[in-house]
């Protein structure tokens, strides 16, 4: 399977592994489906990031990496002046674990509550993608630990998985999961078509020229085929053939079935 969970394949929730047996958007979209509750956290060497899941859906997420401090991203966003930054980091170390950043924040008043709510909601989704191009550690599940702080998140995960593969992921690393390039690409899809294709382009959140690839893959022509044409941009051909995978949404037949 090359590091991917089988569409579908959801008849226990996994615990731990290597990262080398799996990768972590395989890993998020069975957990997502499994509708699993608990911490996902990856480690490799002294880094570690974790996320929150309930019910499948991310709803907050950690890091011990400098640059996804909330503080840090709020800084960079200029949503805290220098002074107030610093102002943020004396209070931090005086609190010493005691409240959560974002109490401390909105207890020196450096900024408001909804100013807050969406840097969450940002904070998550950058460490959630930053951790899309995992490779390398180790990863645990973990079913009882839950948290009280919890973000919304208004996308789904199988956009966020498009966002990875569009502009995270190697093409490399993508082509090796998908395999041969002579393989046929075959939509699975359930009920009216063109509902069924309008509802996926919602879901992945795609943009007008990815729309259009996706009617393509309906045509029976191999992903050689598919990149032969000049229109045709290979990532992102490739993210949207990754992803649809992924998401047990599209299968890869071998020319000699396809034609049979």
């Amino acid at each position: 399977m090359n590091g991917e969970v089988a569409p579908g394949s959801v008849s226990s929730v996994p615990t731990r592994g290597e990262l080398r047996g799996i990768t972590v958007p395989g890993l998020l979209w069975r957990l997502h489906v499994a509708r699993a509750s608990g911490r996902l956290s990856l480690r490799s060497g002294a880094l570690t990031k974790s996320m929150w899941m309930t019910y499948g859906q991310p709803v907050f997420a950690r890091s011990n990496h400098p640059d996804d401090r909330l503080t840090e991203r709020l800084r960079e966003r200029g949503l805290l002046t220098r002074e107030e930054f610093e102002a943020a980091q004396v209070a931090i170390e005086e609190n010493r674990g005691r409240r959560r950043i974002g109490q401390i924040l909105l207890a020196a008043r450096l900024i408001p509550k909804r100013v807050l709510d969406e840097s969450l909601h940002e904070q998550l989704l950058w460490i959630l993608d930053s951790m899309l191009t995992w490779r390398e550690g180790s990863w645990e599940f973990d079913e009882a630990s839950s948290c009280d702080e919890s973000v919304t998140l208004n996308v789904p995960m199988s956009a966020i998985l498009m966002e990875g593969a569009r502009n995270r992921l190697p093409v490399e690393q993508q082509w090796a999961t998908i395999g041969q390039p002579d393989a046929v690409p075959a939509l699975v899809l359930r009920g009216d078509r063109e509902r069924a294709l309008m509802s996926l382009e919602d879901d992945l959140r795609l943009y007008p020229s990815e729309r259009l690839c996706l009617r393509r893959l309906g045509e029976g022509k191999s992903l050689r085929a598919l990149l032969e044409d000049f229109e045709t941009d290979e990532r992102e051909l490739i993210s949207l053939v990754y992803t649809l995978r992924l998401i047990g949404k599209l299968a890869l037949v071998e020319p000699t079935e396809a034609g049979s």
